[in-house]
């Protein structure tokens, strides 16, 4: 006998006459309806169970950048999308203040180095400059009557007694003699 014909269920297809069994898309594939078949997720999407159910957008703080994928990948530590959902690139996830991204992470800058000029990097204070927290802002010059001999410092050295800087904060000619010694 001619066994009657029964609908795919909800979460299945066929779009081919004839077959005895219906089709279902993937992990990171969801039902294209105009031409019946399966499409990788778009990037800022994602799908982690096999169906024919819409790829879900990324939830805030999470990207994907890639087709077809079944999750989206986590922003780094120190950075957010800003409450958006759906992002597609890394770029899309914001360093929080005091923090700048390099390829790969949201850092930020130790004590006795300041962002370079690119703003991409650390740099080491330079000498008679001094920093003794971490974070973005600039070094600072050593106040009078201190100097730093070294890059990188994170405090200034007093000069020895009865030697000064002539007032001059943090002076390259570091500690002289006070007038009337020699």
């Amino acid at each position: 006998g001619i066994e009657a014909c029964s609908p795919c269920p909800a979460d299945m297809f066929q779009d081919e006459a004839g077959k005895d069994a219906c089709k279902t898309c993937g992990k990171g594939e969801t039902l294209d309806a105009s031409s019946l078949s399966c499409i990788p997720c778009a990037p800022g999407t994602s799908k982690a169970s096999p169906g024919i159910e819409a790829c879900m957008a990324c939830p805030s703080n999470q990207f994907q950048d890639e087709f077809g994928k079944d999750a989206c990948k986590a922003c780094p530590l120190y950075s957010s999308t800003a409450g958006r959902n759906g992002s597609a690139s890394f770029d899309d996830c914001l360093c929080g203040d005091d923090y700048f991204k390099d390829d790969v992470s949201c850092r930020t800058c130790a004590k006795g180095e300041t962002l370079d000029a690119s703003g991409t990097a650390c740099e080491e204070c330079p000498v008679n400059f001094y920093k003794d927290f971490s974070g973005l802002e600039e070094c600072k010059r050593c106040p009078a009557d201190s100097f730093s001999s070294e890059r990188g410092a994170v405090r200034c050295t007093a000069c020895p007694e009865q030697q000064t800087t002539k007032g001059v904060d943090g002076s390259i000619g570091g500690c002289v003699c006070m007038a009337g010694l020699y």
